[in-house]
């Protein structure tokens, strides 16, 4: 049988394939559970895949898109993300894969695919759409589109979280990627004999901080394709036996696995907090299991990281002198970055002054392919600033804010737009203050996250009312507070807003004395009585509709209704936040059926604290 040629790979990701070619060929490159890749043969089973994707593609032309959808660490998914930039293509990650170019124009990718299903002909278009990566039956869905992304050297299409509207997918060139991946090889301290856990979500640009780096450093990559990564103790076992050095998580994750991580005596070369804001507490306990400990930082439209802080010793050490947790800084930019504090006026501002963080230079993406509502977020890119390469030089408005310590180093210490993040999710204060107000007995309200649960201050209505909470608060969607604070006035600036930072100074001192301003104690959301189970069975069921596609059958399981890991924890914590009854995460996943989780909340009592630094106890 002919050898049909293979296109080029994409001209901006050579760099990934020369360093790929130029490894010992017999060093460990890709480990999954029942099996383990050198390099040699990683390079082998991507030239396979590419030749049968290949195969099932009518059209392949250079800088076209090709969606890639996959569950969480998969060795064959790995696979099937270096034969799309093999065969010349744009990988899109993420759940959005439809787009708008510039012009208008509708993009819509084919999706590459695992198929539960056994391995066949399928006929579309005149094509066979079934392949094999690595021995697993996949599927290419969709017609192939031979237009290529608006880009002269585009890398890949990330969807943004579309916290404020659908998602927008951001293209992102190949050069920022390079410019990233090689710089975070030093900045993770990886090398020829570092063993990176893959555990972002192939939705995720984070994937490709787990996956490239530890390549481009000749280290091997180490798969959960057991799925271990669904729980603590699993995934602990899982990166013992496979000698795992280097983690990337997001702070909320940290916090489930850390106790039972300790216990373990898992110990890592580097540990990266990534994704959102980490303090010293929790940096101080996390500095008990790696020899060093990076928070990292970057927006979806700049290649995925754009500056990095290691917390030392003096860092931490922050922990043990105040009560209250200190942001870590995210500290300084990566190699052919520029990261800046401008105030209203674009004027770049000086340590100590709070301002809007703006990232110029190799990071910043090409720009957004489809419109956010009825913007088209153009706004966040302006065309100025140092150009990279043969890539538009691109001035990127975060829409964070942040400030510069004396040393240098960037701390973000909010959202421009009033957004901010609870247990991993990002939540936007003031639709949830506009909620609040339309209550009968509330005149006004702020809300602020504090110690990862979600405070109130309130004006209750009439002014004179010795109510502890508002009526029907229980009734708004979620997240609704679970602390309130009744006040007599909403902290205000001098033009009328709310003043954030003195809404979190009068909630952390209420916090810390349990009283609120008029001298009453501060009042916790009430639990939700157990009787019959029935108060409990609607939210839970409301609940696990609003998490899954299913429907809440008492004999419909978690994780095949879509559910994962994160969405388990983020289940939890609305359960939590309105019924205030805390599910142990372990415990859920042995039990992750809609009844079994019901049952749990009648065994258990209400939570009567929020976790410590160190995250919840699991067995």
């Amino acid at each position: 049988m002919t050898r049909v040629p293979l296109p080029d790979p994409l001209p901006g990701m050579r760099w990934l394939f020369d360093r790929l070619a130029a490894r010992d060929e017999t060093r460990t490159a890709l480990i999954g559970v029942n099996r383990a890749w050198s390099a040699g043969e990683l390079r082998a089973a991507v030239e396979t895949c590419a030749a049968e994707l290949f195969r099932c593609l009518a059209v392949t032309r250079p800088g076209a898109p090709l969606a890639l959808a996959s569950p969480r660490s998969r060795a064959d998914a790995v696979v099937a993300l270096l034969s799309i930039w093999r065969l010349g293509l744009v990988p899109v990650l993420g759940d959005e894969h439809g787009a708008r170019t510039p012009d208008g124009a509708r993009v819509e990718p084919p999706v590459l695919r695992p198929d539960s299903a056994a391995l066949g002909p399928r006929a579309v278009a005149g094509n066979d759409t079934g392949l094999e990566v690595l021995g697993q039956p996949w599927a290419l869905t969709g017609a192939a589109t031979g237009t290529p992304l608006p880009c002269a050297r585009p890398a890949y299409v990330i969807a943004t979280s579309g916290s404020t509207g659908p998602p927008a997918p951001v293209l992102n060139h190949a050069d920022g990627l390079r410019n990233t991946v090689t710089a975070l090889v030093e900045r993770y301290r990886l090398s020829v004999d570092s063993r990176a856990l893959l555990f972002a979500p192939f939705s995720y640009d984070a994937v490709l901080a787990d996956l490239l780096p530890a390549l481009l450093a000749g280290g091997a990559v180490v798969c959960c394709d057991d799925g271990s990564w669904q729980r603590a103790s699993a995934l602990a076992a899982r990166m013992r036996s496979t000698g795992v050095t280097h983690a990337v998580l997001p702070p909320s994750v940290w916090r489930v696995v850390l106790s039972v991580w300790k216990a373990a005596g898992i110990r890592l070369e580097t540990l990266v907090s990534a994704g959102e804001p980490l303090d010293t507490a929790l940096a101080a306990e996390l500095a008990r299991l790696a020899r060093a400990v990076v928070n990292a930082y970057g927006p979806s439209e700049a290649a995925v990281c754009v500056t990095t802080f290691e917390a030392g010793p003096e860092t931490t050490a922050g922990a043990a002198r105040t009560a209250d947790p200190v942001p870590i800084p995210v500290g300084r930019p990566l190699p052919g970055i520029m990261v800046e504090v401008v105030d209203e006026a674009g004027v770049r501002v000086g340590p100590g002054a709070t301002g809007r963080i703006i990232v110029r230079g190799a990071g910043v993406a090409h720009g957004y392919l489809a419109p956010v509502g009825s913007q088209t977020r153009g706004e966040r890119f302006q065309p100025r600033g140092p150009a990279f390469g043969p890539c538009p030089p691109q001035t990127l408005h975060t829409g964070d804010i942040g400030t510069l310590t004396d040393g240098g180093d960037l701390v973000v210490v909010g959202r421009e737009d009033d957004e901010t993040k609870l247990h991993g999710r990002r939540i936007q204060l003031t639709a949830i203050e506009a909620a609040l107000r339309t209550l009968p007995d509330v005149r006004d309200a702020a809300v602020t996250v504090h110690d990862d649960r979600l405070h109130c201050l309130w004006v209750p209505l009439p002014a004179d009312s010795t109510a502890d909470a508002p009526d029907r608060a229980d009734a708004l969607p979620p997240p609704t507070p679970s602390v309130w604070h009744r006040v007599s006035a909403v902290p205000t600036t001098t033009s009328d807003k709310i003043d954030r930072a003195a809404v979190l100074r009068q909630v952390t001192a209420s916090a810390k004395t349990g009283m609120d301003s008029g001298g009453a104690p501060t009042r916790t959301s009430p639990p939700v009585p157990h009787a019959g189970g029935g108060a409990v069975d609607t939210i839970v069921g409301r609940l696990w509709r609003r998490h899954t596609s299913g429907t809440g059958e008492p004999d419909e399981d978690f994780f095949a209704v879509g559910g994962d890991s994160l969405r388990a924890m983020e289940l939890l914590d609305d359960i939590e936040t309105e019924t205030g009854h805390w599910v142990d995460l372990a415990d859920f996943l042995d039990a992750p059926t809609m009844g079994q989780l019901t049952g749990l909340l009648r065994s258990t009592e209400p939570s009567s604290t929020p976790p410590g630094p160190a995250g919840r106890e699991t067995p």
